[in-house]
């Protein structure tokens, strides 16, 4: 966490076109000027919302879509592919409830400290593998970050990267 909040920081003073775009992309995130921040607010405040009714278990597998749509056929709805929840840890909440979230954030915090082990191990044994273990585990962990603001669990290449760092 430290290490993160120090990068974080790092990225933020940087002078020049790679700070800058770092601080562009921060400040879009929660930009309520923009379409997408307004659309992500309402998302993350009807996901919160629908939550509380069932926080222990959660309402079950894609049922935001027809919550939102209140028994209606969401599909008739002119951009019905936006009623999703992009936030992978808000999306295990509300799907999965408390109980999920948690089962998922071990999941997740099972696959980075095996990597972390794996490089640990390796580093007397083999200093090109754990150089490329520590790479991948960095590359996992570095999906976690974009991916609480538009979820690409759904996409192959996260879970081959888990695979591999498995």
């Amino acid at each position: 966490l430290a290490a993160v909040t120090a990068v974080a920081g790092l990225m933020l003073a940087l002078p020049g076109s790679a700070g800058s775009l770092f601080r562009f992309k921060l400040l879009n995130l929660v930009n309520f000027q923009s379409q997408t921040g307004v659309l992500r607010l309402l998302t993350y405040s009807l996901a919160l919302e629908q939550t509380a009714a069932h926080p222990i278990m959660g309402w079950g597998t894609f049922t935001f879509a027809p919550l939102v749509a209140q028994g209606n056929d969401f599909q008739q709805f002119e951009n019905w592919r936006n009623l999703w929840i992009g936030n992978y840890a808000l999306l295990a909440l509300h799907d999965t409830g408390v109980v999920g979230l948690a089962c998922w954030i071990a999941m997740l915090w099972s696959v980075v400290a095996r990597g972390v082990r794996a490089v640990r191990e390796l580093v007397p044994v083999d200093p090109i593998a754990a150089g490329r273990t520590a790479a991948l585990t960095a590359a996992v962990v570095s999906l976690l970050i974009p991916f609480l603001a538009t979820t690409g669990f759904s996409l192959g290449f996260p879970w081959m990267m888990i695979g591999f760092l498995s």
